[in-house]
């Protein structure tokens, strides 16, 4: 995904992260969240624009009705809310936010950033797992 922060509008994204839970209950939640997370970073995409949220969704797989019902009330507000205290309890104060092998990788960062923590988490994963490779400034799973 190519960000572009020029473009994104910076708002409350509580109605799409209670969108998320609704997609995640019908197991669509992967799909609705890179859609989602392309228009809003990538595409300067407005998230509190139920319209703009309802086209993800169908886009995405998921019922019109169910989704604008999710909209307009406070359905999955609990399940967001116990998020953001997870993430808390991490330390997480901005996004985007990866935790990479255990490794924390907050705020947007250079790819040479990306590389160096992707090679420390190789070098300190376990000789019998199946987590992947890297070589070459390329990674595998």
């Amino acid at each position: 995904m190519d960000y572009d922060y020029d473009r994104t509008q910076y708002s409350n994204t509580l109605k799409a992260h209670r969108v998320t839970h609704y997609a995640k209950s019908v197991q669509k939640g992967t799909t609705f969240a890179v859609l989602a997370l392309d228009a809003y970073f990538a595409q300067g995409a407005s998230l509190v624009d139920d319209e703009t949220l309802v086209a993800l969704a169908e886009k995405a797989g998921l019922d019109e009705q169910k989704v604008r019902s999710v909209i307009t009330s406070n359905a999955y507000e609990n399940e967001v809310h116990q998020d953001e205290r997870e993430v808390q309890a991490f330390g997480v104060s901005g996004v985007p936010y990866f935790l990479i092998n255990n490794i924390p990788v907050s705020g947007a960062q250079p790819v040479e950033v990306f590389k160096q923590v992707l090679q420390t988490a190789v070098a300190v994963q376990p000789e019998n797992s199946s987590a992947g490779s890297c070589q070459n400034d390329q990674c595998s799973l």
